[in-house]
């Protein structure tokens, strides 16, 4: 992404330029949090399965019953135009989907372009801390902006010197991270919330998919804090991080990282990401 050209914004298909893309303070549904929101990467150039990407934004605005003239091929068109006049390379794109405040308003759907995270090779060789945060979201399948547990949690974690928060819900169980999914492998088997709980991440979806086509078995069953310590292997999967090992939580369960299993779906998913983001685009190219 070029810092120095005019950087663009889309709304509900229109280029903005990105000093005119305002939400006024009297919004109400800002305010009131009436808003879903995704997130997707864009490498070389390339959106990384923008498809799911705008069938995940307007699921959660179904699973808030927000109104909207929105379909996946409008957005996949704005994609391709946000990708093309802000010449992005290398770029994660925001979406936001602010619900209508009146019968007369359609609800308004901006996009717009940030850096990508970048993580250093010994994160992923080593493994990063993690720390546990009692909460859980409301309408977990759903990419909502009521976002202050994931905020407490993540802020927590940063303070502490963590990649991220493990949420820990009223019955114990770990769901997820506040920004990522979570999964716990124990005697070979990989252990992670099932989709009732928490929100499919796309990379969440290839990592299973990967793991049960090479025979590891996948128990949707969201492992218990108090049983922590009895798992080998811990990881995190997200869009900017891919599979990421967990070598430490709370300071107390620590693990040799990456472990087997966690090394071989590393392994599975650089082959399929390498596969499906940068072979296609030499055969595009070819």
């Amino acid at each position: 992404m070029d810092n120095k050209r005019e950087q663009y914004v889309i709304l509900n298909g229109q280029l903005i330029l990105k000093k005119d893309a305002n939400i006024s303070v009297f919004s109400r549904s800002m305010f009131f949090d009436f808003a879903v929101y995704d997130s997707m990467k864009v490498v070389k150039g390339r959106a990384f399965f923008p498809r799911f990407h705008a069938e995940r934004l307007l699921e959660s605005a179904r699973l808030i019953n927000m109104r909207h003239n929105l379909t996946v091929e409008k957005i996949e068109s704005a994609i391709d135009l946000l990708i093309e006049k802000n010449h992005l390379e290398n770029a994660m794109i925001r979406f936001l989907l602010l619900g209508p405040e009146n019968d007369q308003e359609e609800a308004k759907l901006y996009m717009f372009s940030v850096g990508l995270t970048f993580y250093n090779d010994s994160a992923y060789r080593q493994g990063v801390k993690a720390i546990t945060f009692h909460g859980e979201r409301h309408i977990p399948q759903a990419k909502s902006k009521d976002l202050l547990i994931n905020y407490l949690g993540f802020r927590e974690a940063t303070e502490n010197g963590a990649l991220d928060a493990l949420l820990i819900d009223h019955d114990g169980q770990i769901r997820e991270g506040t920004r990522t999914n979570f999964f716990a492998v124990r005697e070979g088997k990989i252990y992670t919330a099932p989709l009732t709980q928490v929100l499919e991440g796309i990379t969440r979806k290839i990592v299973v998919d990967l793991a049960r086509n090479n025979d590891i078995e996948v128990i949707e069953k969201a492992p218990l804090f108090d049983e922590l310590d009895s798992f080998e292997e811990f990881f995190f999967t997200s869009t900017s991080m891919n599979v990421m090992p967990i070598s430490d939580i709370d300071g107390t369960i620590k693990k040799h990282a990456p472990g087997p299993i966690t090394k071989k779906i590393m392994d599975l998913y650089k082959e399929y990401y390498n596969e499906n983001i940068f072979g296609k685009i030499e055969t595009k190219e070819d």
